[in-house]
């Protein structure tokens, strides 16, 4: 599966890119904002985005509507925090940071 990785944060977007190598995924690309991560899914053409939903430019809730591969939402907030559905804004799972390789397992089986 060819993922792009979307965080601002260094130390999140490392332990995102090694969970998702651990289930054998290949990280074809990685930015720290929206705008670009839409830039980057016309480009690369993913199989999936992991995308943290509080970035810069064009934040989570707003780019995932904009990206052409299904979004896969990073949070650090709970879950029932969320006010709008996911399908709303475009997105097609969600995990609460830090993630796991199980759970990235389970939000890439739904997303896919």
């Amino acid at each position: 599966m060819r993922i792009l990785v979307v965080d601002d944060d260094d130390y999140a977007r490392k332990s995102i890119k090694l969970a998702a190598e651990q289930l054998g995924c290949t990280i074809i690309g990685e930015t720290t904002g929206g705008f670009e991560a839409v830039c980057l899914s016309e480009y690369l053409k993913p199989d999936v985005i992991l995308m943290d939903l509080d970035l810069p430019a064009m934040n989570g809730l707003e780019a995932p509507c904009f990206c052409v591969a299904p979004v896969i939402i990073l949070t650090s907030l709970s879950l029932s925090d969320l006010k709008l559905p996911l399908r709303e804004i475009g997105a097609s799972a969600c995990i609460t940071k830090p993630i796991t390789v199980h759970a990235l397992e389970r939000a890439l089986a739904v997303a896919c």
